[in-house]
């Protein structure tokens, strides 16, 4: 015998039985229907970012905890909508996605390779049909590194103000300001009570004032 390719699909195939000593054929004729299913479709997946910290290592090792079922309505939502048709699994290579060698998603995932690594996502539909080979990055973010943690302004003033532009600080203290924002504060509690509001008109009160 030899594989049989379907010219088809569906195709319905037709068959008969033969006794093998005897030669004789059944008079009864048999059909059946030989139907190719979809597989799930490729999707493209965003990416999952982390900003790294310390709730893993330190916060510049690249490593970090991932909530992996934040995916899961996004790619239910490309499919269609209906979890109920679908299955979902996490894996973290694709021998492991064609095994179903699963990521427990009970508890964070915590990335083996630091800054990124590639998550394969395993989909099975209904039918029993599986694509492998679906795929996003979980990213780990790096920290802004300042220059310094602490600038002196001396400026002289004549009716009993300051004010100044904090915004043209930024490149004093970040090597990347350019792709940086930036938020100022009267002290380092950060509540919303004690932001400025316009750092680029900043009333600085007359003395010694740490920002």
């Amino acid at each position: 015998t030899s594989l049989f390719t379907n010219t088809l699909n569906p195709q319905t195939l037709h068959y008969r039985t033969k006794n093998t000593v005897t030669g004789c054929f059944s008079d009864v004729i048999g059909t059946f229907d030989l139907i190719i299913n979809d597989l799930p479709p490729i999707l493209s997946i965003p990416d999952l970012h982390e900003c790294d910290d310390t709730s893993v290592g330190t916060d510049k090792d690249g490593l970090h905890e991932f909530d992996l079922t934040q995916k899961d309505a996004e790619i239910y939502a490309a499919l269609g909508g209906n979890p109920t048709d679908y299955k979902i699994s996490y894996h973290t290579t694709l021998i492991n996605s064609e095994n179903g060698v699963k990521i427990d998603t009970s508890i964070p995932f915590e990335n083996t390779v630091p800054n990124e690594q590639l998550i394969f996502v395993r989909i099975e539909d209904n039918k029993g049909c599986v694509r492998y080979d679906n795929s996003f990055k979980v990213i780990v973010d790096k920290l802004p590194e300042l220059k310094t943690t602490s600038i002196t302004l001396d400026q002289c003033e004549s009716d009993g103000q300051i004010k100044y532009n904090l915004n043209s600080l930024k490149s004093q203290y970040s090597a990347n300001s350019a792709n940086e924002t930036f938020e100022f504060y009267l002290d380092a509690s950060f509540s919303t009570s004690t932001k400025i509001l316009t750092p680029e008109n900043f009333v600085v009160p007359v003395g010694v004032l740490t920002q």
